[in-house]
């Protein structure tokens, strides 16, 4: 099951999510369980926050040109996820000045893949708390005050690129397994913070980080 977003088509009074007459916000989505979510690339969606009510869930963009932006207006995220297993996002251009999170994903059953996507303005563009684990691939993290926070207990992250934020990388549990390869750290206050987690780091770049 598959369902499209197009901020672009307001006022379509046989809005259903199909791709003949998509949403025009990700707040008409109604979430199943095993569906896709996709935005039109080349659009701007200005949203509140974003609830996932559903497991194994694929959100990404369709169409083409560039990645579509979600320009959320919270002070806490733009999209969380709790309790929720198997998610996916992909190709998404996340802006949440002033927020928590852009990506918040909180419990502890659950996996999650975040891949080529842009997150940039939050508290942390990626907040990961309690999950099982988690893949972090492709990325762009912009100017956050954590680029990355996980305390997951499983951590994939690797051909990110962490620019311009105070702290580019977290990982926050002691008992956290990470493997961090080939990323590029660029002018971050901070670049890996850790707590006693057990990381492996090979092939990452560092330049231009105060610690």
């Amino acid at each position: 099951m598959t369902f499209y977003i197009d901020p672009g088509n307001v006022g379509d009074l046989s809005s259903d999510g199909t791709i003949e007459h998509p949403f025009s916000s990700w707040n008409n989505v109604i979430w199943n369980d095993g569906a896709s979510y996709f935005q039109k690339r080349s659009t701007v969606s200005h949203e509140s926050k974003i609830n996932i009510l559903a497991s194994n869930v694929f959100i990404g963009a369709y169409g083409e040109g560039e990645q579509p932006v979600i320009q959320s207006s919270a002070t806490d995220y733009a999209f969380r996820s709790f309790e929720n297993n198997k998610l996916s996002f992909k190709e998404l251009h996340i802006i949440d000045a002033g927020a928590i999170s852009c990506i918040y994903i909180l419990g502890s059953t659950g996996d999650c893949k975040i891949e080529q996507c842009t997150l940039e303005n939050a508290e942390n563009g990626a907040r990961i708390v309690d999950s099982k684990s988690v893949t972090i691939c492709y990325n762009s993290f912009i100017n956050c005050s954590e680029a990355i926070y996980s305390i997951a207990d499983s951590n994939k992250i690797y051909y990110n690129i962490l620019r311009n934020n105070q702290t580019a990388l977290n990982i926050a549990s002691s008992l956290s397994i990470a493997e961090i390869y080939n990323n590029v750290f660029y002018d971050n206050s901070v670049g890996l913070s850790s707590t006693y987690a057990d990381l492996t780091l090979y092939n990452n770049i560092f330049y231009l980080e105060n610690a």
